[in-house]
């Protein structure tokens, strides 16, 4: 066998294997053999013999440039035996031969090289047709950036495939990917994406090696009723969702803004428009807003779609059954009002948190005539905000809900902040419904509820409960007189929960 005699990093990008769909070790095993075949391959191999000698120490061999060789690598010098070699039921391996020298290049042509000997093992003299193995020199080779403690099981794994390795990593991430057939999701495969990058230590790139290793296949997802909802798979994360009517239904998706209608039965989706590529795919609570509003107080209500980055917003008027672009919106719409109030909001860079200094109030009634203000009573980065009429009586508040889980209730028009208006421990997704009260969702260990408030003098009462859905509730909606979330099951899959009363 041949001996990779070098140091190998392979990059992990996560400090231990915690995957999120289960791999045997059987099935570790296999990735880790075929990636150490790929890691072998990616170094120089040659395969040659003596073409003749110069005195005593000088040696033509048959390899050269045009084989990739270059000055200083060396070759192990054999004789070729004439001893027949046989195995054990005897069938021919090979000859017996013996190792006669250790040779370095000293310099190369296009079809040959001139090496010296450097030590002799035999006292037998180097001769035409000896055989030559090519020797792997120890090398310092590292790939990507980043040096994370070794010992995770696959690197462990990758190591035993390869002699003499001392350190060594594999970059590695889990994946899902969904088969469509019409739309519709018939098959999720999970498993590891592998992305290798050899170098050696002053940086040359030697090879990439990209790899997906499918492990697992499950079929597409049922509808799950349980008590107290009903929760429908959708075919890619969704952002957000609303309806215009009360009957139809519409999804912002990742990729796509999905159209249909919502009855008894739950969503069906009639047809899908591609969208851009949106800027943060990877985020557990997907950014993003789709509003119907009356944006030049005129006529039918315009389509808001925002999505991250903000350049992508853009409001859309509807021509026929069809919703056609029509201009940029000054922000993503985080909440609005049937009396022409809209609240929009800009995210902190890295797009997981709303900026509370890009935060203004939208009236439309009197646009030119200080119909833009800013929010000033937001108190730091927050992840949603929504409008809400406790009263009933046209004036609204705003409900703002922070990372850390606190939400505040304020006027915006008073000087003073109400800090009696706040509770703790509150999860994702904020929704105001028409009877004057507000919408949370709360976690706990991955099972989610919904909470219903109301204000009662300057407090908020918690009125009501769901019951504990075994989903990663972000964004709660009433559509068609329903409360109704976006979830994620626990393989970031979105559903769409519609509850029963509570």
């Amino acid at each position: 066998m041949r001996k990779i005699c070098i140091h190998i990093l392979i990059l992990l990008s996560i400090s231990s294997i915690a995957w999120a769909v289960e791999i045997e070790s059987s099935q570790l095993d296999s990735i880790a053999s075929i990636l150490s075949s790929d890691i072998a391959s990616s170094f120089p191999s040659f395969s040659g013999h003596v073409l003749s000698t110069k005195g005593d120490n000088g040696v033509y061999i048959s390899i050269g440039e045009k084989d990739g060789l270059t000055k200083g690598e060396r070759f192990e010098v054999f004789s070729q035996g004439t001893g027949i070699i046989k195995d054990s039921k005897g069938k021919f391996i090979g000859y017996e031969s013996d190792q006669l020298a250790l040779i370095e290049v000293e310099w190369v042509k296009d079809d040959y090289a001139f090496a010296s000997v450097v030590r002799r093992f035999k006292d037998t003299p180097v001769e035409q047709m000896d055989l030559l193995h090519y020797i792997q020199p120890q090398r310092s080779i590292y790939v990507g950036e980043f040096r994370n403690p070794p010992g995770d099981e696959l690197a462990q794994k990758v190591a035993t495939h390869l002699d003499r390795v001392k350190f060594i990593e594999v970059f590695a991430s889990d994946f899902q990917a969904d088969c469509y057939v019409d739309g519709d999701v018939i098959q999720r495969s999970h498993g590891l994406d592998v992305r290798l990058n050899l170098r050696w230590a002053d940086s040359t790139l030697i090879n990439k090696i990209e790899k997906r290793f499918v492990v697992s296949r499950d079929e597409s997802p049922e509808i799950i009723t349980g008590i107290g909802y009903t929760a429908y798979p959708l075919s890619e994360k969704a952002l957000d969702v609303t309806t215009s009517d009360g009957s139809d239904i519409l999804i912002l998706g990742e990729k796509h803004l999905f159209k249909g209608t919502l009855d008894s039965g739950g969503p069906e989706i009639t047809s899908k428009d591609k969208l851009s590529d949106n800027g943060n795919l990877a985020i557990r609570e997907p950014v993003g807003r789709i509003v119907f509003f009356n944006l030049d107080n005129f006529g039918e209500r315009e389509l808001l779609l925002g999505r991250v980055p903000e350049e992508l917003s853009r409001y859309y008027n509807k021509d026929g059954s069809q919703y056609k672009l029509a201009g940029p919106l000054p922000g993503i719409p985080l909440g609005a009002t049937d009396n022409g109030i809209l609240l929009v909001g800009k995210l902190n860079p890295g797009g997981t948190t709303f900026e509370p200094s890009e935060t203004s109030l939208i009236n439309v009634s009197s646009i030119g005539s200080g119909g833009e203000k800013s929010v000033w009573n937001i108190s730091g980065a927050f992840i949603d905000a929504e409008l809400v009429d406790f009263n009933n009586d046209g004036e609204f508040e705003i409900a703002v809900l922070y990372p850390d889980g606190i939400m505040q209730v304020f006027n915006p028009d008073e000087v003073e902040f109400n800090p009696e208006m706040r509770v703790d421990g509150i999860g994702l997704g904020l929704c105001a419904d028409s009877n004057g009260s507000l919408l949370t969702s709360s976690s706990s260990s991955g099972n989610d509820s919904i909470f219903r408030f109301v204000k009662q003098d300057s407090a908020l009462v918690k009125m009501s409960e769901s019951e504990i859905i075994p989903f990663h509730i972000y964004r709660i909606r009433i559509l068609d007189d329903k409360i109704t979330a976006l979830a994620l099951d626990d393989n970031d899959r979105s559903y769409l929960v519609i509850f029963d009363d509570f």
